[in-house]
């Protein structure tokens, strides 16, 4: 363990905690292969925060005058900053593992199926409930629990001939969390609690459409800034006349992070000849995109041919864009349901062939094998929600930044003396 994470912890927390598996070996014959379950304890040092939470610290405040007439003396102040945590320790983390293995007809077809559950508790948080009264900051506690659970499973299939073979494999992966206590202050309206939801959940308004006239804006809750038709129109959740931040957000979209991630290979060899390819994919995802990815005219910029469709009042049935407007907009501009896309996809990640030469060429020149490959890497992603956007699926949430995934093509030789 590295001492610069252990000093986050006071000196008697400075013990790691032990880690341990049991596991139940083969004990059944064909066609399952073996039954397996484990248990494990886990303590993480590595809490992302700041360095020695266990002591207060102090910082420099406003200067301190002495003396009096023109030239007063000063000196620098000094002031107590947040209050150290003197019981800070290590996040904890228990988790339980149950899998089965089966293979059938001499492996031509193969199972396997792994389920867990997890709980972290004593997670690092920074308290919620903390009330102005008390004056003063503190550092971050071990309150936080968070339970995660989920599945994998792979099916395969393989089959040999005389001169040939060839595979084709699948796995699939269901995982999801969600936060058991994090030290959430009460909250006015069920939809506001973040408490039993999945870690990253994005929060915004939810839209109902454009506003097609005057009289739709006059008639409905009061928006933001001045509001013109082909504007978004948002719920009023609480049904106070008045859409507002915090009370009128609710959930939306999935977490950045995937429940679902899967991927199918397959290859074969036919005399020499070797191909294979791999597909990657993910689900129940979303992205929630604003400014320079989606926003009309962002910081004086262009417009993209998306905009195109926007609200006109001869577009007024089609539209899929709200009216545009040069500067950034109050109303608009803002995170909603109008702004979550999902960014599900499935892509060619891998693909590969290549011939091995014969062994009577490769021993004539002293080699005990040669081959020679062309590689493509991300060849090609299936269409998705995010291609009029011109950005990868895989981007975080926000305004598109991320460097365009590359495609690699390559051609090698593999030789072997």
């Amino acid at each position: 363990m590295e001492l610069c994470f252990l000093l986050i912890f006071c000196p008697r927390n400075r013990s790691g905690q032990a880690c341990f598996k049991l596991t139940y070996p083969h004990f059944w014959s064909q066609p399952i292969s073996g039954l397996y379950t484990s248990y494990g304890e886990v303590g993480n040092d590595r809490s992302g925060s700041e360095r020695f939470l266990w002591f207060s610290s102090w910082a420099g405040s406003g200067a301190y005058w002495f003396g009096a007439g023109n030239n007063p003396s000063q000196a620098n102040g000094w002031a107590q900053g947040a209050i150290g945590n003197s019981g800070v320790t290590w996040e904890r983390g228990r988790q339980f593992n149950l899998a089965l293995e089966a293979s059938f007809w001499n492996d031509l077809f193969s199972f396997t199926a792994e389920t867990y559950k997890q709980r972290r508790s004593q997670v690092l948080i920074t308290r919620g409930t903390l009330t102005d009264v008390f004056g003063q900051n503190i550092k971050p506690q071990n309150l936080g629990i968070v339970d995660s659970s989920g599945v994998d499973i792979e099916v395969g299939h393989k089959k040999s001939f005389r001169n040939a073979m060839y595979f084709i494999k699948g796995n699939i992966t269901y995982a999801k969390n969600k936060t058991i206590f994090q030290d959430e202050v009460d909250r006015a309206y069920p939809w506001m609690v973040r408490t039993g939801l999945p870690i990253g959940t994005k929060y915004g308004f939810i839209s109902n459409g454009f506003f097609q006239n005057q009289s739709e804006i006059d008639a409905s809750a009061e928006q933001f800034g001045t509001v013109r038709p082909g504007d978004i129109k948002y719920l009023d959740l609480n049904g106070d006349g008045v859409v507002s931040a915090g009370y009128d957000e609710k959930p939306i979209g999935y977490s950045r992070t995937p429940e679902i991630m899967y991927g199918i290979s397959a290859g074969a060899v036919i005399k020499g000849i070797d191909f294979s390819i791999l597909f990657q994919g993910a689900a129940h995802s979303s992205v929630l995109l604003n400014n320079e990815a989606v926003y009309e005219f962002f910081q004086e910029g262009k417009v993209k041919p998306f905009h195109l469709n926007r609200w006109t009042p001869e577009t007024a049935k089609t539209a899929s864009y709200p009216l545009l407007h040069y500067n950034t907009n109050a109303n608009n501009h803002r995170g909603s349901t109008f702004w979550i896309r999902s960014a599900d996809y499935m892509r060619i990640k891998n693909i590969e062939l290549g011939y091995t030469l014969p062994s009577r060429i490769t021993q004539k020149i002293s080699f005990k094998s040669a081959r020679i490959f062309i590689n493509g890497l991300n060849i090609f992603t299936f269409k998705n929600q995010l291609d009029d956007y011109y950005v990868d699926p895989e981007i975080p949430d926000g305004y598109g930044a991320m460097y365009p995934i590359q495609k690699i093509w390559s051609v090698g030789l593999d030789i072997n003396f």
